[in-house]
């Protein structure tokens, strides 16, 4: 009878590492899907920026902090 009961726990065991396995693989396929989505955009060129937009003389220019007292 103890020795049924091992089996079956061995059996339970193994089925479980088994759905466990799949489980994995299954993750890892969606990971390297999402992977290369992302390669496949990262491979693209962006589109350029309209250069032609009026712009601030000041934009961008440093400006001395000075301590008011």
């Amino acid at each position: 009878m103890l020795k049924l009961i091992f089996n079956i726990f061995v059996v339970y065991a193994i089925w479980q590492l088994i759905r466990m396995m799949f489980a994995v693989n299954k993750t890892q396929e969606k990971f390297h899907e999402k992977m290369r989505d992302m390669d496949r955009d990262m491979s693209r060129p962006e589109p350029k920026a309209n250069s032609n937009k009026s712009k601030d003389k000041n934009e961008g220019e440093y400006i001395d902090y000075e301590e008011i007292k």
